[in-house]
């Protein structure tokens, strides 16, 4: 259910309600992973494991899951490894590493891969571990015909 500023239900979104929705996916998986210290010297972050798999494996997973039809992962320190990783995993979507010669960041990325893209793209952190409903995030923004939309969630913490 969608709901206004005052609670009012505004809209419901089903899933499967938006057929034919064509996008891409780029996963950025280029980080240095420095506030991991150690754990990430001889390891991008995104092959960390969480519950016994990648975080990468996560993240990829998701997206096979969802109505993505091509996933682009982003990659830079330590690159081989994700590349690695990559090849020796079977996938149900085309997917392809984009090799940054020094770090871009998200906007840089876009650029390299503008010719590329033709439709919609989602991006989305090799770290962020999330249980978003993604084609209903999907057909919402659709729906809306917007140029972007942002999926955010609430997250404290204290730093001494």
């Amino acid at each position: 259910p969608a709901v206004d500023e005052n609670g009012n239900l505004r809209e419901i979104w089903l899933p499967g309600s938006a057929p034919g929705l064509s996008i891409d996916a780029l996963v950025m998986a280029g980080g240095f992973g420095r506030r991991m210290g150690e754990r990430t010297r001889d390891k991008p972050k995104p092959l960390l494991e969480v519950g016994g798999r990648p975080l990468l494996e996560h993240t990829l997973s998701w997206l096979e899951n969802a109505q993505i039809d091509h996933i682009y992962v982003s990659v830079y320190y330590l690159a081989e490894q994700i590349a690695d990783y990559m090849r020796s995993r079977v996938s149900s979507v085309p997917h392809s590493l984009v090799r940054e010669d020094k770090p871009l960041g998200t906007a840089g990325v876009l650029s390299i891969l503008a010719e590329k893209l033709h439709k919609p793209i989602l991006v989305v952190n090799a770290d962020v571990l999330t249980r978003l409903d993604l084609p209903a995030l999907l057909e919402f923004h659709a729906a809306h015909g917007n140029d972007g939309t942002l999926a955010v969630s609430p997250y404290k913490i204290d730093v001494p």
